[in-house]
């Protein structure tokens, strides 16, 4: 069959095919893209917030543990005072950021932790 045809209708055919090959592999692409896509949209969507309060919580608790050290070094009971109300403050902050860590949970076991939290 290729034997009939002149030279200039085979490599125009050899393009033809090298063309259908690329537009093969492009949709491929394409197709795997979307699919990456849809992915990093649900990890972002799902664990990111998630990480995000759980982070906020541990700024909190370590300002709550530095605080609590510079409270027991001053005697002034009006600098304490002063601590007390940040501490409280600082404890309203990790409750706020445990309820939006709770929000986003989705499994059992990570409520279930998140209860451990609790006194």
């Amino acid at each position: 069959m290729l034997k009939n045809l002149k030279i200039g209708a085979k490599i125009l055919s050899g393009y033809i095919v090298v063309l259908v090959l690329l537009l093969a592999v492009g949709g491929v692409s394409i197709l795997g893209i979307r699919a990456l896509n849809i992915n990093v949209h649900g990890i972002v969507e799902e664990h990111v917030p998630a990480a995000d309060a759980a982070m906020e919580m541990m700024i909190a608790l370590i300002s709550t543990r530095d605080l609590m050290g510079e409270y027991w070094i001053h005697a002034d009971p009006e600098v304490r005072a002063e601590m007390k109300e940040e501490f409280d403050a600082l404890i309203e902050e990790f409750d706020e950021w445990e309820g939006k860590l709770e929000a986003v949970s989705t499994t059992r076991e990570e409520k279930e932790g998140l209860g451990s939290t609790r006194p």
